[in-house]
């Protein structure tokens, strides 16, 4: 079985998932075929360790949008091609429809929805002005709708859900 790992990198050390992930991959490396793809800003450190444990790393642009890594898939679309299974070890679940399109190979996500949960996910990514600074029930509603017209545009919600919990926050902003 081949296995295409994708892993954003850009935080590392800091961050628990990727420390988890890389412990993973060290042990699946062993009983099966693994590249990792992550973004061509991840930390060095992640990099490193990745290619010590002696996986191919491919590096792709991206994009981080609303705190949410949106990797350029089109760069290593022979990679997908190559792989039979594509694992999508952290928050870069954005990109699994344009997987899908080019082509219809099973993938595993471990899904993280820090932003459904909490806005000031958002508010570590530039977003500090609207989620924290101040703080109202106006501003954390504000903030929840901005967040989930963000998931709407890059696919994770679509548009009648995007609408339906645009129109919920105004209760649950406020309860919030």
């Amino acid at each position: 079985m081949r296995i295409l790992a994708l892993a954003h990198g850009l935080i590392f050390g800091g961050g628990g998932a990727q420390i988890a992930i890389s412990e993973f991959l060290k042990v699946l490396k062993n009983y099966t075929e693994v590249k990792v793809i992550t973004c061509r800003n991840a930390n060095t450190g992640f990099i490193s360790n990745l290619k010590s444990m002696g996986l191919s790393v491919f590096q792709t642009p991206c994009d981080v949008i609303m705190g949410y890594p949106v990797l350029s898939i089109e760069n290593v679309k022979k990679h997908i091609e190559w792989a039979d299974v594509v694992w999508i070890t952290d928050v870069e679940y954005s990109v699994a429809s344009r997987i899908k399109r080019i082509r219809k190979v099973p993938i595993v996500a471990h899904i993280h929805s820090y932003a459904l949960v909490c806005p000031s996910w958002g508010a570590f990514y530039r977003y500090n002005e609207t989620c924290l600074e101040s703080c109202s029930a106006w501003r954390l509603i504000g903030c929840k709708q901005g967040i989930n017209m963000e998931l709407r545009k890059i696919g994770m919600l679509d548009n009648f859900r995007a609408r339906t919990h645009w129109l919920m926050d105004f209760v649950k902003g406020s309860m919030d």
